[in-house]
């Protein structure tokens, strides 16, 4: 991620929180989209997660999906990181994906032939 530096512009920042979690969108110039997410994810927000994390997705050629602040992953939220990677595919976006210990532990669980291996760094 060396394109991501303190030289670069941001060309907007948006903040939301709902239900134990926060979500902050910025995008880089020209087409790049970072979502940052704090705090827990589970059956309670998984659809608004997935549905903040597709409204961005449309946009974009470049996805940083930075769950390394995420207390809690429930196995729905896996579900919901499941569908940016299928999405992102057809839709021919790049994507990667910062974890947290919570984050990788399900990953482990519902991942376990390491599909989004590639995708994974520790955050």
């Amino acid at each position: 991620m060396s394109n991501l530096n303190a030289d670069t512009r941001v060309a907007a920042t948006q903040h939301l929180t709902r239900d134990r979690a926060s979500y902050t969108t910025q995008a880089l110039p020209p087409s790049t989209v970072v979502i940052t997410v704090e705090g827990e994810l589970d059956a309670a927000n998984t659809t608004q997660f997935s549905d903040y994390i597709q409204l961005r997705l449309r946009n974009a050629e470049k996805l940083v999906l930075d769950l390394s602040a995420v207390t809690f992953f429930a196995a729905e939220a896996f579900s919901a990181v499941h569908k940016v990677s299928v999405q992102a595919a057809g839709r021919n976006v790049q994507w990667s994906l910062l974890t947290s210990a919570p984050v990788d532990r399900m990953l482990q669980i519902c991942d376990p032939d390491h599909a989004l291996e590639e995708l994974r760094r520790a955050g």
